[in-house]
């Protein structure tokens, strides 16, 4: 009887611990993502702020070579693409330890049965490639198709 009441009780520690560690990490993941968020926001609104005192100072010569629509593409897509970089940066070099660490402690679990699971990270590779490059495709065809309504514009109201 006596062992039942100490498993029973290690059994509530560890689920309150599980809770406990769970909102913790939430908690630290929502203020880490906040920050990078504010970091970023600041970096966007500087750069468009550079961007758009370069654009008012430009000469005439070199206003015939970029039109305004070019310089709202710029300060439209391209600084959010550089707050991007910002938030998810430090995603290029953490996602590649938390995969290898997974698979280690997947092994120290499962020995020779983790294979199945490294098997089927490896095998789901090539499909994210996949989908990434059509993404990609679509996202310039949509670039394309967004600078060309904007050079329509810009020459209509021109």
């Amino acid at each position: 009887m006596r062992d039942q009441d100490s498993d029973l009780w290690k059994g509530f520690m560890f689920a309150f611990l599980l809770f406990l560690l769970s909102s913790l990490q939430s908690l630290f993941n929502h203020q880490y993502m906040y920050s990078c968020f504010t970091v970023g926001m600041r970096v966007k609104t500087a750069v468009m702020g550079l961007v758009y005192r370069k654009s008012l100072v430009i000469s005439s010569a070199a206003r015939q070579s970029c039109t305004v629509g070019e310089i709202v593409n710029l300060v439209s897509a391209d600084t959010q693409k550089l707050m991007d970089m910002v938030v998810y940066f430090n995603a290029v070099w953490v996602a590649p330890i938390e995969i290898a660490l997974c698979l280690f402690f997947l092994w120290q679990r499962l020995g020779p049965s983790a294979l199945a699971g490294i098997a089927t990270v490896i095998l789901i590779f090539p499909l994210n490639g996949f989908i990434a490059k059509m993404r990609s495709k679509l996202q310039v065809s949509s670039h394309t198709h967004t600078h060309t309504h904007t050079h329509t514009h810009t020459h209509t109201d021109s």
